[in-house]
């Protein structure tokens, strides 16, 4: 760091060096009272170099001290700077092993998803044809897009997943409640007629034709769902 005072004390101290050796050499023999009037004017001269000296020394002093004011300042700043950004790194160095983390579970789950899936859609495809009327031709759109067999799916996982989700979703839905539907059914007698039909979810089913000529129930058995009259 500049050090003022030193650099004061060096600038004077060459003066006084200077003044000393013009004496010394003005002492050596006998002077003329011309040259002790040169001495004299000679060292006011020097009295008058260091006094301004001494006050330029002394703005360039204040000047120096407001700089370096300044410059401690911005330091200080810049250290303040520097810890705020430190701690933003921080945060966004936990956001993103966060994010690797989310991204890593995100890829498990897929991993399992994609081994699930086909199963899944097999057993749906075969559950279709078990399921009674109304509730299978709400699942028929759905079913045309699962992959028959070994068929390569020609959907990405997002979307076969979602028709897995929708389909067992219908079947849910109609499996919690009693639904009531026309149904055109063979009669025994061997004409066909439209009858009210009642369904409690997949358990069971029962049917009535007009005029009470017929009646009957229905199931799901061996894969399919199965009709049985009541009339003998």
């Amino acid at each position: 760091m500049f050090d003022i005072k030193k650099e004061y004390t060096s600038t004077v101290f060459g003066w006084l060096l200077a003044v000393w050796t013009v004496s010394t050499v003005s002492l050596g023999g006998q002077e003329t009272p011309q040259e002790a009037r040169s001495s004299v004017d000679r060292w006011i001269a020097v009295e008058r170099t260091l006094s301004e000296e001494a006050i330029a020394w002394k703005e360039k002093e204040s000047l120096l001290n407001d700089l370096i004011g300044v410059a401690t300042a911005d330091v200080d700043r810049l250290k303040m700077d520097l810890q705020e950004t430190r701690s933003k790194i921080g945060e966004v160095e936990a956001k993103r092993r966060s994010l690797l983390d989310q991204q890593e579970t995100t890829r498990a789950l897929r991993q399992n998803i994609e081994g699930a899936l086909p199963s899944l859609e097999q057993r749906l495809a075969r559950f279709v044809n078990s399921t009674p009327k109304p509730l299978r031709e709400k699942l028929q759109a759905l079913a045309s897009r699962l992959p028959l067999n070994d068929q390569k799916p020609m959907t990405g996982i997002a979307e076969r997943m979602q028709t897995v989700v929708s389909m067992i979703g219908e079947i849910h839905q109609f499996n919690s409640r009693v639904t009531v539907s026309e149904e055109l059914r063979d009669l025994p007698n061997g004409e066909s007629e439209l009858v009210q039909t009642l369904f409690f979810g997949l358990g069971a089913a029962y049917y009535l034709a007009s005029q009470g000529r017929d009646a009957g129930i229905g199931y799901a058995e061996e894969g399919r769902w199965m009709w049985q009259s009541d009339v003998k």
